[in-house]
């Protein structure tokens, strides 16, 4: 699921494969909180029109 984290990240040789799962899964986590902040607002546009 996390190709891009690989295409982004070309130092995979030198950085252990623990650091970048972790990466990868902090950029998942970020992901969804921004997309969750962009839904809230969403329904609060919506709702106040």
């Amino acid at each position: 699921m996390y190709d891009t984290g690989k295409m982004t990240m070309p130092a995979d040789r030198t950085t252990p494969p623990t650091v970048t799962s972790l990466v990868a899964i902090v950029f998942a986590v970020s992901r969804q909180v921004t997309n969750s902040a962009a839904n809230v607002m969403n329904r609060q546009l919506m709702a106040v029109r």
